[in-house]
């Protein structure tokens, strides 16, 4: 098999897979509920979707509960 590196760059670089990440992104955090956050980076070689804690109550469910971890594994891949 053999690659076509920069093809595959401009695909995961691309609108489609931008809109693909910040939807599954925003769905977790959905998800995961009220005092959680999310955002979109673009760097290096592809966009990604990071979520994080924003209250202490987020932050106590997160630590004993693992809120996000559920979040994001209930979404499809």
């Amino acid at each position: 098999v053999s690659w076509n590196n920069p093809a595959l760059e401009q695909l995961l670089k691309g609108p489609e897979v931008t809109r693909l990440v910040s939807g599954r992104t925003e769905a977790a955090a959905a998800r995961a509920g009220d005092g959680f956050g999310h955002e979109l980076h673009t760097a290096g070689t592809r966009p990604r979707g990071v979520l994080w804690t924003i209250t202490w109550k987020a932050k106590k469910a997160q630590a004993s509960e693992g809120v996000l971890q559920r979040a994001v594994g209930e979404g499809p891949l």
